[in-house]
């Protein structure tokens, strides 16, 4: 169970209002809205604690047991409503990536040339 103090402002109520109607852990909806929301906020918006910038990216990593943890249904509602009021975001959401190989396949620089690797793709 989540800390109220965890669950304050928008980030909060958004927990609040899809708990009840989920098993997704109230932690997986939290941290999969608070990572979202820093990738749509950009790097620029930022605070200055103690002479360091701080912006509001988040990297996080869910972890539990396949098909049992609800991370995927966490990440359902959190999409969801994200594209509800941000539907140009949708392009930016890739899923399916299956090893580091696919991963590294899509974010790669484009390809201009073949150098011995003829029509590789993971």
């Amino acid at each position: 169970m989540l800390d109220d103090h965890a669950l304050i402002g928008l980030p909060g109520d958004s927990v609040r209002a899809v708990e009840p109607h989920t098993e997704a852990d109230p932690v997986g909806l939290l941290v999969q809205f608070l990572a979202l929301f820093g990738v749509l906020a950009g790097p620029k918006p930022h605070l200055m604690l103690d002479g360091s910038r701080h912006a509001l990216n988040e990297f996080a990593l869910l972890v539990g047991e396949t098909s049992k943890a609800r991370k995927g249904t966490a990440w359902a509602h959190v999409q969801a409503g994200f594209l509800t009021a941000f539907k140009r975001f949708d392009n930016n959401i890739i899923s399916g990536r299956s090893s580091g190989e696919g991963l590294i396949w899509e974010v790669r620089d484009p390809v201009t040339r073949s150098a011995g690797m003829a029509n590789w793709r993971p």
